[in-house]
Formats: structure tokens, C-alpha cells, sequence
């Protein structure tokens, strides 16, 4: 499972404008000016960082996690873990391991790194620990 950061602020197809209208120049009123900011004569892109003081409100179930999701947090007990493997094949090599994850509700989860991940999450992860886990691509299993 690889984290991703994302950049919250500034960038979105929707939200840009312009450089002769984010400069007040180009004839006439902007109509977008007000629309995207609370502050019209704030031009920063700079990310919006939230925070939040309960952390426990972004938890996403277990059984709510769909391969449609792109953002997600779960906060699960690691209940297994399997030793490290490798392969080799024609489109090349590397290795993984998987574990096992449970959450609050009881609903439980398969999830395996690879590659890089491995050498740095491996000795990290201890089973019966507490671990919050994002930014992973979800995968329906196979029958």
C-alpha cells in the first residue's frame, strides 16, 4: 500500500481562470472572481490544509470500502502477517508480503504490499497493533 498526497487547493480544471483576469486585467468584470474564494483579492495556490480536532470523524468502515473510493482511512488491528516472498517472471521481480486487517465492527481485510513497501513497512507492522491506513488501491478479491 503506497500513501498519496494530494493537493487540496488552486489546481482543479474547474477553478482556474485566466492569467489576464487573476491580474484584473482583460475589459471587464470577471464573473468567476467571487466564486471560488471567500477572499477575491487572495491569488495564493498554495494547498488548504484541514485539520480536524476529532481524527475518528474521516474513519471509513471496513465494509463501506467500495473500488470506486478514492480516498479513504481505515483505522484497523493487524491480525496477521505473512512472511516475505518473491517472484520472478517475464515482466520482472520483486517481492510481497500480506496481512490481515480488523476493524471496530468486526469486518476484516486482506491487504498486501509490494516492492518498495515491503522493505519499508515490513518490521514496522506488528501484529495486534493499532495501525491507520490511506492512499492504497482497493481490489475486489479473487473467487
Amino acid at each position: 500500500m503506497y500513501g498519496q498526497q494530494r493537493n487540496q487547493g488552486g489546481g482543479g480544471m474547474y477553478n482556474q481562470r485566466p492569467a489576464s483576469a487573476a491580474a484584473g486585467g482583460g475589459g471587464g468584470s470577471n464573473p468567476y472572481q467571487n466564486r471560488f474564494s471567500n477572499n477575491a483579492s487572495s491569488n495564493s495556490s498554495a494547498p488548504i490544509v484541514t485539520s480536524s480536532s476529532s481524527s475518528s470523524a474521516s474513519i471509513t468502515p471496513i465494509a463501506a470500502l467500495n473500488m470506486y473510493m478514492n480516498r479513504w482511512v481505515i483505522r484497523a488491528r493487524l491480525t496477521t502477517k505473512s512472511d516475505i516472498r518473491t517472484w520472478s517472471n517475464a515482466r520482472g521481480e520483486g517481492s510481497l508480503f500480506s496481512c490481515e486487517l480488523l476493524d471496530s465492527s468486526g469486518q476484516d481485510i486482506r491487504c498486501t504490499f509490494f516492492k518498495e513497501a515491503v522493505d519499508k513497512f515490513y518490521h514496522m507492522l506488528e501484529v495486534d497493533r493499532v495501525y491507520t491506513f490511506s492512499g492504497g488501491r482497493l481490489k475486489v478479491a479473487n473467487a
